[in-house]
């Protein structure tokens, strides 16, 4: 009876571990600042008259040990796209996830990021990855943000200081990348966006393999037991 407890025991936690992989993250790390004074502008091509998009990007680097499945991203923005009280929502910018390449954000996006509410005046808006995003750990990874629609105008606030707020491991980079080439080449600011990351830590196969190994082995002890 004691080792059909154990079994139990052992494949609900194994349940509860897997369980934990879709289950919304705590804060991994944060930048949010009250003040929404300045910032870059992501623009579309309508802004400024020379008629270039004006991408912005910001890198943040995963905890180690785990891997990371990513549940929220906010970001400090406004929508002053001026077509309408609501500006161009939903259609006016897209948020995207890039690996990096050498200190920038590589071309192609990993994940493409959903708003889960309107962009209005000064505001701090989460974003979910549109598919289940798993990064590596230890591992830099970029926020870009682009317009998709011309007449795009959004101020990504920046931060009044270079600290940010995180657990061990996680941080945010020290300077916002900007792109006139639609991401061909990037360029630096000395300022950085305000960004938080929410995460969660997804199990080893290994440790997960090991837990249904071990249920396995006990539940072969408990009916040896029983036949005899």
């Amino acid at each position: 009876m004691n080792n059909v407890k154990s079994v139990v025991a052992i494949t609900a936690i194994a349940s509860a571990v897997v369980g934990t992989q879709s289950a919304v993250g705590a804060t991994m790390v944060d930048n949010l600042d009250p003040d929404h004074s300045s910032g870059y502008t992501i623009l579309g091509e309508n802004f400024p008259v020379e008629g270039y998009q004006v991408w912005e990007a910001v890198s943040f680097t995963t905890g180690a040990g785990s891997s990371w499945q990513i549940d929220t991203l906010t970001m400090a923005l406004s929508d002053l796209s001026g077509e309408s009280s609501e500006g161009l929502n939903p259609d006016g910018i897209t948020f995207e996830i890039h690996a990096n390449n050498a200190g920038v954000p590589a071309s192609g996006s990993i994940s493409t990021l959903t708003k889960t509410t309107d962009i209005f005046l000064d505001a701090n808006i989460d974003f979910t990855p549109s598919s289940a995003l798993i990064l590596s750990p230890g591992t830099t990874y970029w926020v870009v943000g682009r317009p998709s629609d011309p007449d795009a105008l959004y101020p990504w606030y920046t931060t009044t200081t270079a600290a940010d707020n995180g657990v061990s491991g996680w941080s945010i980079g020290n300077e916002t990348h900007f792109s006139i080439d639609q991401g061909g080449s990037w360029e630096a600011n000395p300022d950085i966006v305000q960004i938080k990351i929410g995460a969660t830590a997804v199990p080893e196969s290994a440790s997960l393999c090991m837990l249904s190994l071990g249920a396995m082995a006990m539940l072969r002890r408990t009916r040896a037991s029983s036949k005899n």
